[in-house]
């Protein structure tokens, strides 16, 4: 070969003929999880999407099941993280063996897997969900060179025309694991949106009518909860706890707050809260000690751009000064809307007011968020902190978080003290501030214990 009058070598490159070997090799790593052989949850949403579509072109008889191991931390306290992989790679196998043909499964969390079940009525939807629980119970795992044993929690719901959308079908599936976990585990809770949807209707109407009665009519309570300094730091210290008026009992948030979300009633219960509380602190000028409430926010107030010179304006009537108050927002909701928690952490903290990031430390890397919101306190997860005698692994955690956060200058808080037994520890760790019913109970009045 030759170039312009010049003597070359001439190199061709071709590609590979592909085989279908590597072919179907490529794809079962674009599309399973290699540690159980399901495929991964972007291949399973994918199938959830594919259902959906199909009931929404008039096929019935689908189901997604969701399910975890129960009391899963207990789990691992006895196999060892080195025995994790054993644990799960067996719950899929059970999965594996209780699935037919037409029937899917994966891997969509750490712990938690998903299963699609095709041509099943309601009645086989009980039956499969019940043979898996049943398998699981029955069997002895082999971890770690430990032998243990586990139950699971399934949560489910039927997929049909009113609820085709991939991500109410999963909504609805995880509100049903919530519930059956939450009912002491090893139970199964199958949602039927077609049965259900006037009965929830009609009940989530009934909520509502309360929350905007108490919303009209004072017919919200606040409570104080005594934060402890184990600093010695001067003033008294409360969180504000919120409840409800019921027809015959006061109602705890958990019954109320998810169906205000669900119907835009937050950012008028949080300004309630907001504007009762600061009238509160007001009527307490005289008092011997300075008072400094913790506040709960939720997502959407973030959002609101007026609430900064709103609560000034509060403030201001009451005569209380911004240091006296300090909003709290979960550090895993923060990072949901970080440009507007960051914008009011900046707004609210340059006026003198404090920011406290909760269930701190739940994250990959929960001290990253401060390089985008500035708090001054960090409320430790409780998963962290519960039982700390028992758990050594938690201990050094907290005591790691509670360094690094002094270092950056921040104040840490633990809450839900439930025994004496932790706080030697606190103590030791560094842990600035205490709450929990074994230091202080809530009352409707702000009494403070030293």
């Amino acid at each position: 070969a030759t170039y312009e009058g010049e003597p070359c070598q001439q190199i061709v490159f071709r590609l590979p003929a592909s085989s279908p070997e590597a072919e179907e090799e490529l794809r079962r790593l674009k599309t399973q999880d290699p540690l159980t052989g399901l495929s991964n949850r972007t291949h399973f949403i994918e199938s959830i999407d594919e259902a959906v579509a199909r009931a929404i072109g008039g096929t019935t008889d689908q189901a997604l099941l969701l399910l975890e191991p129960d009391n899963y931390r207990h789990v691992l306290d006895t196999v060892g993280i080195t025995g994790a992989d054993d644990v799960l790679r067996q719950l899929a196998g059970t999965i594996k063996q209780r699935l037919r043909a037409t029937d899917s499964a994966g891997r969509i969390g750490d712990h938690a897997f998903g299963i699609l079940l095709s041509n099943s009525p309601q009645a086989e939807v009980q039956k499969v969900a019940e043979s898996l629980r049943t398998s699981i119970e029955a069997a002895i795992i082999e971890a770690g060179g430990k032998s243990t044993s586990l139950t699971i929690s399934i949560g489910g719901s039927l997929l049909g025309e009113k609820n085709a959308k991939s991500q109410v079908l999963l909504s609805q599936a995880d509100d049903a694991l919530r519930a059956a976990s939450g009912q002491g585990g090893n139970r199964i809770d199958i949602h039927d949106p077609a049965a259900a949807d006037k009965a929830e209707a009609a009940r989530e109407q009934q909520w509502l009518d309360l929350i905007d009665a108490a919303l009209a009519n004072d017919g919200f309570v606040l409570y104080y909860q005594p934060i402890v300094s184990l600093r010695g730091e001067e003033g008294e210290f409360f969180e504000v706890l919120l409840r409800m008026r019921g027809p015959t009992e006061e109602v705890l948030p958990a019954h109320f707050m998810p169906i205000a979300e669900r119907n835009d009633r937050l950012l008028a219960i949080d300004r309630w809260v907001i504007e009762h509380a600061v009238t509160a602190l007001g009527k307490r000028t005289g008092h011997s000690a300075t008072t400094t409430l913790f506040i709960k926010l939720s997502t959407l107030t973030l959002h609101d751009e007026t609430l900064a010179d709103w609560v000034d304006a509060k403030l201001s009537a009451a005569g209380v000064k911004a240091p006296q108050v300090v909003f709290e927002v979960p550090e895993a909701k923060v990072m949901t809307c970080l440009k507007p928690a960051r914008e009011f952490v900046e707004r609210w903290r340059k006026g003198g007011g404090g920011f406290e990031l909760e269930q701190f430390g739940s994250g990959l890397n929960s001290f990253q968020t401060l390089k985008h919101i500035d708090a001054d306190y960090l409320k430790i997860d409780r998963a962290l902190t519960n039982d700390l005698a028992h758990h050594s692994e938690n201990e050094q955690k907290v005591r790691e978080l509670c360094s690094q956060a002094h270092a950056a200058g921040k104040r840490t808080m633990v809450e839900w003290i439930e025994e004496a037994s932790s706080m030697p520890m606190l103590f030791s760790a560094g842990v600035n501030f205490a709450q929990g019913n074994f230091l202080a109970s809530p009352s409707s009045e702000m009494r403070y214990v030293t």
